[in-house]
């Protein structure tokens, strides 16, 4: 069966915003590629240009076996219109490898599929609720694209995307959550990181770790520190109130005793050879931006539902991933477009008016040659766009 075809287009009522437009400054990401990414391994970059007449830089893909293409092919090919208004103006594609031949059923291990692909996996067990539920399920995407310099052995299979977000007959991680979370996820495939962890997060969140699920049991762990890791001859103190500071803000113990805390971490505080020259790397925004698709919501990972880890830290109020707590309403920001035309530029007029706040007009979506939906611009509604 041939895999669905996004086909995208600007519509001719397309809104414009002023040039120098503030949504401009808003992202937290990789840098731009130039040639010396090609020669750094540390270097993570966008992908790679494979045309130039159109300019095409694909996230080219293919799914792990065929239990991961019947579960989220749908979910992958939603997921790709979600990112419809940052590809209709820049050279960013999102798509199956050509090796499959436009066939889901076509897997990564085909040798005519390119080994630097993303693949995709469903890492559900079936019918392994505990599993499925539990921390040991991943969802999570390798960041960006890694070139291999020439004369070092190829890495195939690199750039993964694991998913567990989706489980038929759970009513909290039905279809339409789980579109939010992959749309999430193919942002780090981007070449986006997480708004939360920019450096100057604090200024704007406020963030609890206590609320945190797997705090208590973290706690307990780092107060028995059976890894010998938490003493420090140097620390005044050694107390309770010190192991929760380390837990909580440092990598090298979080990983250790805390590891649900790492995706909220700063990105100054990971420190370590190449782990470190990686987040050094990153660049961000001049404006913090709540409505990205990037931001974890206030309650996700809460331990209880009412206490959330993240707030504004202006008036204490709640966020979410998209921009909305209905994951029918949720879209990529102004600011993930604007990163994304920066960062995928093909050199048109239209692409730089992108990068510059404008040009987000209604984009229609074409799959399976059916025109299916007309999607509005992402700060309709939005409470910090305009």
């Amino acid at each position: 069966m041939a895999w669905p075809i996004v086909a995208l287009a600007g519509t001719p009522d397309s809104i414009g915003a002023e040039y120098g437009h503030h949504l401009l400054r808003r992202w937290y990401g990789v840098q731009p590629w130039d040639q010396t990414a090609e020669k750094d391994p540390r270097r993570i970059t966008p992908c790679p240009i494979t045309c130039q007449n159109p300019v095409e830089q694909p996230v080219r893909y293919c799914f792990r076996d065929k239990r991961s293409a019947k579960n989220l092919g749908e979910i992958v090919d939603k997921a790709v219109v979600g990112w419809s208004h940052a590809m209709v103006h820049s050279a960013l594609r999102i798509q199956l490898d050509p090796g499959t031949g436009g066939d889901p059923e076509i897997t990564c291990a085909d040798e005519r599929v390119a080994k630097d692909a993303l693949v995709i996996s469903d890492e559900t067990r079936d019918g392994d609720e505990d599993y499925n539920l539990g921390p040991d399920c991943p969802t999570a995407a390798t960041l960006g694209y890694q070139f291999i310099p020439e004369g070092r052995p190829t890495l195939p299979f690199r750039h993964r995307l694991r998913f567990c977000g989706y489980l038929a007959d759970n009513e909290h991680r039905t279809k339409e959550s789980a579109v939010r979370q992959m749309m999430h996820e193919l942002g780090h495939v981007i070449g986006l990181a997480h708004e939360h962890q920019r450096p100057d997060r604090d200024e704007h969140i406020k963030f609890m770790c206590k609320r945190l699920w797997g705090y208590d049991e973290a706690l307990e762990a780092a107060m028995k520190d059976e890894q010998g890791m938490m003493y420090d001859s140097e620390d005044e103190s050694d107390d309770e109130e010190t192991r929760v500071l380390k837990i909580c803000n440092y990598p090298y113990y979080a990983k250790a005793y805390f590891p649900q805390a790492l995706d909220y971490i700063r990105g100054d505080r990971f420190r370590g050879d190449e782990e470190e020259q990686i987040w050094k790397n990153r660049q961000f925004s001049d404006k913090f931006d709540f409505d990205s698709i990037m931001i974890y919501s206030s309650s996700d990972l809460a331990k209880e539902e009412e206490k959330r880890p993240m707030v504004r830290r202006s008036d204490r109020s709640d966020f979410y991933m998209g921009g909305s707590p209905d994951d029918d309403k949720v879209s990529i920001s102004a600011g993930d477009i604007a990163r994304v035309a920066q960062l995928y530029d093909n050199g048109t007029p239209e692409c730089k008016q992108a990068q510059d706040g404008g040009n987000w007009g209604p984009v229609k979506i074409t799959i399976r040659d059916v025109v299916e939906e007309r999607v509005m611009p992402p700060w309709m509604g939005k409470r910090d766009e305009l």
